[in-house]
């Protein structure tokens, strides 16, 4: 029996030390072939500001192109980085070890990292079998200290040498935006927004007038202040005329067009924020649910006929509302640049917004519609917004709210409040 049992513990045993040893005995991942170009990762974040590091990110950027080296578009630094532990607290670690291994894992010739620590600014270069260091005082003395770990003589990117025949041809910037490693690949008929000034183009490109419009859901609520109605008293047999306020509220949907006028600012630039100018028209569609004062009813005393109180009775009446303004109104943004080609933010808009206003009221015939005009009308809005260089109009999301003020006793007050998207 106790033979027995040694048996199955020794056989327990080696299947428990199995999977640890075909895992010790596993060939690590196989590192990336070599490119036919000497290739190039930068990953710079020595700033506070995002756009200070994005001008940084270009400069090295160039710098490796006078050098001979290219960017490799393809290569996948952050899935790299993630499966290296090269990742700490969502940024690429300052590490000459696991960027070596990143290095290696997307095939790059050369990977420089800046970043900021205790001591300044830490410029790491990282080739096969080499890792060069210095620190110096601040981001402005960075590229400097590239160019010189990088070291060999400036050149002319164009004197690079080409491609060994038959060799597929790797597109340059392909993914990179101004030095840095975008989460997506490079488009073949994307342009190179690592270059300046192709990047500066493509944001006065993303610009300037064009056609925006959008739909909307909304809310609107109508008073009528000082509404008059009538009442006869059964005890005088006069005429009695009141005045109340008549409430509505309703759901409706809306249409926006207009021609915007967007001058985008530039990341290098060093502004983030910007004034645009909107021309258009909107029309609103609601279906309001209405309380006018009807009448007065009377309380009468049976046995003395006299009066003693009276009370207002509201009727229950559908309108159809239509409302169209006229728009003429600035928008500002403000956010910031989360990559070189691309700007988040608040946009917060004003608009003047005189508007010819429809009433029907259900059950009616069309030839009994009402219309009326309010010169007063502004509209407010506050769109949520991404804007990307490259592309065309891009939906945002705009929560609005017109208003209609009673500037007459002809027009009542109207508010419709709005989340929709618009279009610019």
């Amino acid at each position: 029996m106790s033979r027995a049992r040694s048996i199955g513990l020794l056989a327990a045993l080696a299947l428990c030390a199995a999977p640890a040893l075909a895992q010790e005995g596993a060939a690590p991942p196989a590192a990336a072939q070599p490119k036919a170009q000497k290739t190039v990762v930068v990953v710079a974040d020595a700033f506070d500001d995002e756009t200070e590091n994005a001008k940084l990110r270009a400069k090295v950027f160039d710098a490796c192109r006078e050098r001979g080296l290219t960017p490799d578009g393809k290569a996948d630094v952050k899935g790299a980085a993630e499966q290296g532990g090269a990742m700490q607290e969502g940024r690429v670690v300052a590490d000459a070890g696991p960027l070596d291994g990143v290095r290696k894992a997307v095939g790059a010739a050369v990977l420089v990292r800046i970043s900021k620590d205790a001591d300044g600014v830490r410029v790491l270069v990282i080739r096969d079998g080499d890792a060069k260091s210095k620190v110096v005082a601040n981001a402005d003395a960075a590229l400097a200290a590239v160019g010189e770990l990088l070291g060999g003589p400036a050149k002319p990117a164009a004197t690079a040498a080409a491609p060994a025949a038959g060799a597929p041809e790797t597109a340059p910037s392909e993914g990179i935006s101004a030095g840095f490693i975008l989460k997506r690949p490079k488009k073949d008929d994307e342009p190179d927004y690592g270059d300046p000034k192709v990047l500066a183009k493509g944001w006065q490109d993303r610009g300037g007038a064009r056609v925006s419009y959008g739909a909307h859901a909304m809310a609107t609520g109508l008073i009528i202040p000082n509404t008059l109605y009538p009442g006869t008293n059964p005890e005088t047999n006069e005429l009695e005329i009141g005045k109340a306020t008549t409430y509505g509220v309703g759901l409706g949907l809306g249409l926006d067009l207009s021609v915007m006028y967007l001058p985008l600012p530039e990341p290098a630039s060093g502004s983030t924020s910007w004034a645009a100018f909107r021309a258009g028209i909107r029309l609103d569609a609601s279906g309001l649910y209405v309380r006018p004062p009807l009448k007065y009813t009377y309380k009468v005393d049976t046995t003395t006929g006299q009066v003693t109180g009276r009370d207002t009775k509201y009727d229950n009446v559908g309108y159809i509302y239509g409302v169209l303004p006229f728009q003429l109104g600035v928008h500002f943004g403000f956010g910031d640049f989360r990559l070189p080609t691309l700007w988040r933010g608040i946009v917060l808009g004003v608009a003047y917004s005189p508007a010819v206003i429809f009433s029907l009221k259900v059950g009616e015939k069309e030839d009994a519609v009402d219309s009326v005009f309010n010169y007063g009308g502004f509209e407010l809005s506050a769109d949520i917004t991404k804007l990307e260089v490259g592309g065309g109009s891009q939906p945002q999301v705009r929560l609005s709210a017109l208003v209609l003020p009673r500037v007459n006793d002809e027009v009542p007050w109207l508010a419709s409040f709005g989340v929709g998207a618009v279009w610019y």
